[in-house]
């Protein structure tokens, strides 16, 4: 009886066994070569790219389109470089009637102020954001994207030269930026990476000049 019990389990085991690597599938030597051929590959190609060897096209494009797909092969995807409209600190008029008022005690600190504007202020208007540098030395950054912007508030300033903004965010925060330098050209551009909303709500520069 321990016999056949013995020749059972044994059978048993083996069946098992079977069923269990029968599911798993080995890897062959094409199976090891496609892999380290592959691997070798986007390892040459991405240290060509970061040489300088291969462009962003090269990056993107990860294999031939099919001809017989047509228009329905492989989609590319680049990111539109990020231009800078302008870019620099507030307007210098800023500083005219604090240095007018500097011979009186009281004028002597708007006018350091103002002046200390020149050097750690810089404002920064690009196709995607808006950046300002700004605080002690010039260290505090602060950045937001236009889809943000719920409505635009301005008031001119050395008689249309230059202008205050203030940009009222969808979470209710508050960004103001004093003495922009060429206001028109920049409220303008601003206005036209805002969404619809945002420009149906802002001020219009043509009404403001008419009144």
């Amino acid at each position: 009886m321990r016999f056949f019990l013995v020749i059972f389990v044994a059978i048993l085991l083996d069946t098992c066994n079977s069923l269990i690597f029968s599911k798993t599938r080995p890897l062959n030597c094409h199976t090891i070569c496609s892999i380290s051929s592959t691997t070798l590959h986007m390892g040459a190609r991405n240290r060509a790219w970061a040489k300088g060897d291969l462009s962003d096209k090269d990056i993107f494009d990860d294999g031939p389109e099919d001809e017989s797909s047509g228009k329905g092969g492989l989609k590319k995807t680049k990111l539109e470089a990020e231009t800078v409209f302008f870019e620099g600190p507030p307007s210098p008029t800023e500083i005219i009637f604090p240095a007018l008022s500097i011979l009186t005690v009281i004028g002597i600190v708007p006018f350091v102020s103002a002046l200390s504007r020149q050097f750690w202020v810089k404002y920064k208007f690009t196709s995607r954001r808006i950046s300002i540098q700004s605080g002690f030395g010039g260290k505090t950054q602060t950045e937001l994207i236009y889809p943000d912007i719920d409505e635009i508030r301005f008031v001119f300033r050395a008689f249309g030269s230059a202008g205050d903004m203030v940009l009222f965010l969808k979470d209710g925060a508050k960004v103001e930026l004093r003495h922009v330098p060429n206001f028109r050209s920049v409220y303008e551009f601003v206005l036209s990476k805002c969404d619809a909303e945002c420009n149906e709500k802002s001020m219009k520069i043509k009404a403001e000049a008419a009144n």
